[in-house]
């Protein structure tokens, strides 16, 4: 394996640690087996390296980035020395991540761009969907819910079938005709 360099950016602050020299364990997943989707990491507990729910981490090996998410439980029940994190890539982000009074007469890709920009995922291609959905109100559900309730609309009433996905550290949504 190459150069391994494991980043987290604060946040609130901006700034930007490198945790190469604190984790001491680390553990990539997926459901899929094609892409990681969830990123663990047991961290030493040092006073100055503070973390928040939603910073953002990349890992990357020689250079090229394996891993991008955010950060999404902080678990201190450990040895009191080593604090473990998880860290969930951004689509699985999404579909953890519940927003509350969220009003939407747009198109689906108006409304992915919006979600995106809300929960500060950084976005790629973004086909356009064209389809007005319907006015709708989303109180409690998850981004993917929504997302999911928008492109199945689009489907039915316009024909166009949509995936969002995750590719070189940014969400994408696709028209997959």
């Amino acid at each position: 394996m190459g150069r391994v360099d494991i980043v987290v950016q604060n946040s609130s602050t901006g700034r930007i640690e490198s945790l190469n020299h604190i984790c001491t364990n680390v553990k990539v997943s997926s459901t899929l087996g094609a892409t990681a989707a969830s990123l663990t990491l047991d961290i030493l507990n040092v006073p100055n390296v503070k973390f928040r729910l939603g910073d953002e981490i990349l890992l990357s090996i020689d250079s090229v980035t394996f891993f991008a998410g955010r950060l999404f439980t902080i678990d201190n029940s450990g040895q009191h020395d080593i604090r473990s994190f998880t860290f969930y890539d951004y689509t699985r982000y999404l579909a953890n991540s519940v927003l509350f009074n969220m009003a939407y007469p747009e198109k689906l890709s108006e409304v992915f761009k919006t979600i995106c920009a809300e929960m500060k995922i950084p976005v790629g291609r973004v086909d356009d969907s064209l389809y007005l959905c319907a006015a709708a109100t989303f109180d409690n559900h998850t981004c993917c819910d929504i997302l999911t309730k928008l492109a199945d609309e689009t489907l039915a009433n316009a024909n166009r079938q949509f995936i969002w996905r995750q590719r070189a550290g940014k969400m994408e949504l696709v028209d997959i005709e």
